[in-house]
Parts: structure tokens; sequence; C-alpha cells
């Protein structure tokens, strides 16, 4: 996959699927609205409420990102194995079906961690947020993994591929976590 496929299929999971706001809802003509009574939980303090908003949200995020990772990983790969040349040449589609592995899965915990976040989080933060960050980190962990490997699938420098590939999932959680936690 390349990079631009990998961000074409972020922005469409991303914006093709995005939660409207309720905001932008227009209440039909003719009908008053009732307001409507919430009862916000009882807590002890503003700390103890903020700390399980963040240890919530931190859970969420690591469930979010490795289901989104797994699905769309394999997801990719079933779709890059699926062609006519795969069907007569297994082999020829196994540098492909790795590729699409690691692309898919990149995007799948791209999207996995904000909205894993947002959910254990009790829908309290910004969701499209936490959404575009992890976007960004996504968007310069492409352009990094593809400046690291060249033409020929070579790998320049394995150790600054690993740390690109272990950091920018931890900077996503970390960020998610940080937006989802903040009080509004």
């Amino acid at each position: 996959m390349t990079l631009l496929r990998s961000a074409a299929l972020f922005t469409f999971l991303v914006f093709g699927f995005a939660p409207t706001v309720s905001a932008q809802r227009l209440a039909p003509v003719g009908i008053v609205a009732q307001p409507t009574l919430t009862f916000a939980p009882l807590t002890s303090g503003p700390t103890s409420s903020t700390e399980g908003s963040a240890a919530r949200a931190l859970v969420g995020g690591v469930l979010g990102g490795a289901i989104g990772a797994v699905a769309l990983g394999f997801a990719a790969a079933l779709i890059n194995s699926s062609g006519p040349e795969c069907s007569r040449n297994p082999d020829a589609c196994s540098g492909g079906l790795v590729e699409s592995l690691l692309t898919g899965g990149m995007v799948g915990h791209a999207i996995g961690i904000p909205v894993g976040a947002h959910l254990a989080n009790g829908r309290r933060g910004k969701v499209a947020t936490s959404l575009a960050v992890s976007g960004a980190v996504l968007l310069v962990e492409l352009i990094a993994v593809n400046a690291l490997v060249d033409e020929r699938d070579l790998i320049r420098s394995k150790p600054t591929l690993l740390g690109v590939l272990v950091v920018s999932p931890i900077v996503q959680l970390v960020s998610s976590v940080m937006i989802e936690s903040r009080n509004r």
C-alpha cells in the first residue's frame, strides 16, 4: 500500500463514519423541544473523577488500539491477498501481504485508540480532536516509515524504524487519554 492509499483509507474511515454533533441537528418545525434533566454522579472530589476517567480512557485506548490494529490489519491483508494473481501463485503476494498487514494495523490503531478511549471514558471528551491528533501522528509515522524503506523494500535503519513503530502508538495513546480526560 502506498502512502497516498493509506492516507485516503484513514480519511475515509475517520470522516466517513464520524458521528454528527448534536448542535448540528435541527429541531423539527412545529415541535417545541422540552428541556431534559440530567443528574451527575456523586464523586468524592474533582481529583478522583479525573483520575478515574484517565484510567478508563487509558484502558479503553489500549483495547481499542489492539482491536483496531488487528481488525484493519487483517482486513487490509485479506483485501491484498484476494487478487487474481494471488490465487495462481500465493507466493507472489507475500511481500505485499506483510506491507498491507502493517499499514492496516497502523491505520487501525490510529482510529481504535481515540475511539476506545472515548467510549471507555463515557463519551465525555472530544473524539474529533482526538482523532485529528491521532491522524496527524499517523501521517508522520507513515512518512517516516516511507522514508526509512527504500524502493527495493530494504530498511535503511532498523532501530529507527522500530522506534517509529513503537513510539507513535504511545504518542497516540497519551494524546487521546489527555484529550479525553480533560474537563470540558
